[in-house]
């Protein structure tokens, strides 16, 4: 069954595709909130962050096995093709 995944090992081992958020900028992000909690700011003052970056892979050989062609369009805008 053709699935989108929300993490990238999951295309690596046979899944169609990823969409995984940065993580590095995630964590990036989680450690300048843990600093500013230790420097004696509230918990409420501090803004909440969400991802803004997300990175496509595309398994093509599973795509292929299931017999699924996808626009070349859709390979552009991918980050990664696994082959």
């Amino acid at each position: 069954m053709p699935t989108l995944y929300s993490v990238r090992a999951f295309a690596e081992d046979g899944g169609l595709m990823a969409y995984p958020f940065d993580e590095v900028e995630l964590y990036s992000c989680a450690a300048d909130q843990v600093a500013q909690i230790l420097k004696g700011a509230k918990v409420e003052d501090i803004l909440f962050y969400r991802a803004t970056t997300f990175k496509l892979t595309i398994n093509i050989k599973t795509a292929k096995a299931l017999g699924i062609s996808t626009p070349p369009a859709v390979f552009i805008q991918a980050d990664e093709v696994i082959e």
